[in-house]
């Protein structure tokens, strides 16, 4: 059995517009990022790109102890 001080985190964190308030979750090392956001009740009517450790990434991956994951929404706009 592994005891919690020896288990191994990376951080997701969600902020506005895609969750209503800003959140931090710890998921354990291992965890599929494709299942964890699956899980996560994203706002509607929202795209966003995945950065892990401030890289683009997909959610095809395993996520890595000390990993830090954000979720932005993408924006799209400019001059016209």
């Amino acid at each position: 059995m592994v005891e919690m001080d020896q288990l191994k985190f990376a951080s997701l964190i969600l902020d506005k517009p895609l969750v209503d308030h800003k959140t931090v979750l710890s998921i354990p090392e291992g965890s599929y990022l494709r299942d964890v956001l699956s899980g996560i009740r994203i706002n509607s009517g929202f795209a966003f790109v995945v950065l892990i450790n401030g890289i683009v990434s997909d959610s095809d991956c395993y996520v890595q102890h000390g990993d830090v994951i954000h979720c932005l929404p993408q924006i799209i706009g400019g001059m016209q």
